[in-house]
């Protein structure tokens, strides 16, 4: 039994019979059987993938958030570190190539809430670059539609904060090079379509001429290649500012 499985499916049960809906409803809305609905429900959750759940949950207008707990060091602490390096690592990437970056902007715009990881801004050209950092994939749908969300507003956003007119909005998924990272991306090559896997030299040759839109996935390693630049330089971190959107 996974932890917190009979919550998960009591949690589906109750949405769904809410929404008057029977299993064998749900089950085609997402494309799976009513044996499997009826064992979400049941708390039965081994052998079930993630992004079958989440997908369960979207169908019926929810979100499912699992939060894994760990008894060792503090979890986030560890998390926080690797997520900081690979950050620091394509923030010295940007520099090099002529960027100013600002990191973790919090936004609020209407019902949307959250925090572009990394806004790289080439003065020159007017390009924007919406980044969003992930040390592994957790749930890519989930993933995918908040990046989107981001991508749709980042123009209000930086005019307000920083009084940017930008000429085109380009976005960069930057992923960690592991080895399961890169096995999960070829399972969801189809949900990736959008972003195909850029080398890192063609990313910064892009970086230095950036001609057009641009939209890419890169594996990316702290510990290859430009090694991320020190001290503050064009780096900030942005916090909300009261703001008509808000």
């Amino acid at each position: 039994m996974v932890p917190d499985g009979k919550r998960i499916g009591r949690t589906l049960r109750a949405i769904r019979r809410h929404l008057k809906l029977r299993q064998i409803d749900l089950a085609r809305m997402v494309g799976v059987s009513q044996s499997l609905v009826s064992r979400v429900e049941r708390g039965i959750l081994i052998g079930i993938r993630v992004e079958t759940l989440v997908q369960l949950f979207a169908a019926l207008g929810a979100r499912l958030e699992l939060r894994p707990w760990w008894e060792g060091a503090s979890l986030d602490r560890l998390l926080d570190a690797r997520h900081a390096a690979l950050t620091e690592f394509v923030v010295g990437v940007l520099r090099s190539c002529g960027w100013a970056a600002h990191v973790e902007i919090t936004f609020a715009v209407y019902r949307e809430r959250g925090s572009i990881d990394i806004v790289g801004w080439h003065a020159p050209t007017r390009t924007l670059l919406i980044i969003e950092i992930k040390t592994e994939f957790g749930s890519m749908e989930e993933t995918l539609r908040r990046f989107d969300v981001k991508v749709r507003l980042a123009r209000r956003i930086v005019e307000e904060r920083f009084g940017w007119a930008p000429s085109s909005v380009s976005r960069l998924l930057v992923l960690q090079d592991l080895k399961s990272n890169r096995r999960h991306a070829a399972d969801l090559a189809a949900s990736l379509a959008q972003l195909p896997t850029v080398s890192g030299w063609r990313i910064r040759a892009w970086l230095r001429e950036p001609l057009g839109t641009f939209s890419a996935l890169w594996f990316a390693s702290p510990g290859r290649g430009v090694t991320a630049s020190r001290g503050s330089g064009n780096v900030q971190r942005v916090r909300p500012s009261r703001s008509p959107y808000t």
